[in-house]
């Protein structure tokens, strides 16, 4: 449990760096445990940014091309 637990807060803590204090926010649009790898210590890394966007600011809606609209990612791990 408390591995899992670790695992967790590695993935929680990536995704906050990445969403809150990039310069440019990274929004990574296929997280899913296949893209979580484990070192030898159990840290948790995220990886594949294949389809990932970057957006200047959340709140910022003037460029058209922070649009999340027809954003794929992995049937099953996509939210609703």
């Amino acid at each position: 449990l408390s591995h899992r637990l670790n695992i967790i807060i590695d993935v929680a803590s990536a995704l906050h760096y990445l969403h809150q204090e990039c310069e440019q926010v990274v929004l990574h649009c296929d997280l899913k445990p296949s893209n979580v790898l484990l070192d030898d210590d159990l840290v948790a890394h995220v990886s594949d940014f294949g389809i990932a966007r970057l957006v200047s600011a959340i709140g910022d809606t003037s460029d058209k091309d922070t649009s999340t609209i027809g954003i794929k990612g992995t049937v099953g791990y996509a939210p609703p």
